[in-house]
């Protein structure tokens, strides 16, 4: 449990540094251009969101169906809107709605990822 925990954490510092970050070579500006920094950010979530309902199941065995992943959106949302303020301090980036959209997504996209791994899991149990 204490694992998945630090998973998460360690996942979130990542994003905190990547965020941090005001490195922006022509493929990034380019990629913005066309939005395919949404699919980065799609995925990037996904993968924090994959991680939040993996820990949460672990330490609240209890949670289960919209609560959890109304828990994992709570949260996973609360960071992303932390992670879009920041980023606005940062030379170079800014915040951006849109980009919270795409983390949302991927949160989503993470969560119901968890529930296909975990349904394959009892399959081939």
């Amino acid at each position: 449990m204490i694992a998945a925990w630090l998973s998460v954490l360690g996942y979130m510092g990542l994003i905190f540094a990547l965020s941090a970050s005001s490195l922006h070579t022509p493929f990034f500006k380019n990629a913005q251009k066309i939005h395919l920094d949404w699919l980065a950010h799609i995925v990037e979530y996904a993968f924090l969101g994959f991680l939040l309902v993996r820990a949460l199941k672990r330490s609240t065995p209890r949670l289960a169906g919209a609560g959890l992943y109304a828990a994992v959106l709570a949260t996973g949302i609360f960071y992303a809107a932390t992670d879009e303020y920041h980023q606005s301090f940062v030379p170079t980036r800014d915040a951006s709605v849109q980009d919270g959209v795409a983390d949302t997504a991927g949160l989503a996209l993470g969560v119901w990822l968890w529930t296909r791994r975990q349904k394959g899991l009892k399959t081939h149990a």
